[in-house]
């Protein structure tokens, strides 16, 4: 399991990629621009992952755990979902990682791999189910979640760009609810909404990411 946990995320993007580009009729270039988003974003998320590992230790001894409910959810509410996403996306941003799909889900994989290395690490010599498969689904699902409504959101103006802002929150409040649920030892609940997360990504990355290629054909189209 901790092998699984140490290479599921780079194995999914490769499998989410490889159905991207082949279902758009671009596989012949496949290899080429493979190369250039390891180099170009995959690499350079796992760079910008470990200071934010560090960050994440630090703010675990800030916010001790605590088994009442609320607090147990905000624990990690806060720790594996909420500041990895907020710093990550702040971080593409910056580094203009967010200016396609392709780019910014080899980003996010390299970022989200070196935090399962590090908290695997730095965490329990005998890892649980949580840390070894159910935060790895979790991330697994915000490979594709993540890119799809912070693109959106980056396009849109007033209530849209709200309403992808409040998706993407929504999004952190339900991986916290794993968390929750396994903490609390609803082990079946976790699980299946573990599992639930990454497959129901395959229906938003198809609808999407047609949708989103559609919209930049329009704008070149009306800007020619």
């Amino acid at each position: 399991m901790v092998f699984f946990a140490s290479i599921c995320i780079p194995l999914f993007t490769l499998i989410v990629f490889s159905s991207y580009r082949l279902t758009r009729g671009t596989g012949e270039m496949f290899e080429a621009e493979l190369r250039a988003l390891l180099r170009g974003s995959f690499l350079p998320g796992l760079a910008v992952g470990i200071p934010v590992v560090i960050l994440l230790l630090l703010l675990q001894g800030l916010i001790p755990l605590s088994y009442k409910p609320f607090r147990l959810y905000l624990f990690f509410t806060i720790r594996d979902q909420l500041v990895p996403c907020i710093l990550v996306l702040l971080l593409a941003a910056l580094l203009r990682k967010a200016e396609s799909f392709p780019g910014l889900l080899f980003f996010l994989a390299g970022f989200f791999t070196v935090l399962n290395w590090g908290q695997l690490s730095i965490g329990p010599q005998h890892p649980d189910l949580y840390s070894l498969c159910l935060l790895a689904f979790v991330r697994m699902a915000l490979l594709i979640y993540i890119p799809l409504l912070f693109l959106r959101f980056l396009e849109e103006d007033g209530f849209l760009k709200l309403l992808f802002l409040s998706l993407m929150l929504l999004l952190t409040v339900t991986g916290g609810l794993v968390a929750y649920l396994y903490m609390r030892f609803y082990i079946w609940p976790a699980l299946l909404m573990g599992i639930v997360l990454p497959v129901s990504t395959g229906v938003l990355l198809f609808a999407g990411t047609s949708g989103y290629h559609t919209r930049v054909r329009r704008r070149r189209q009306s800007r020619g």
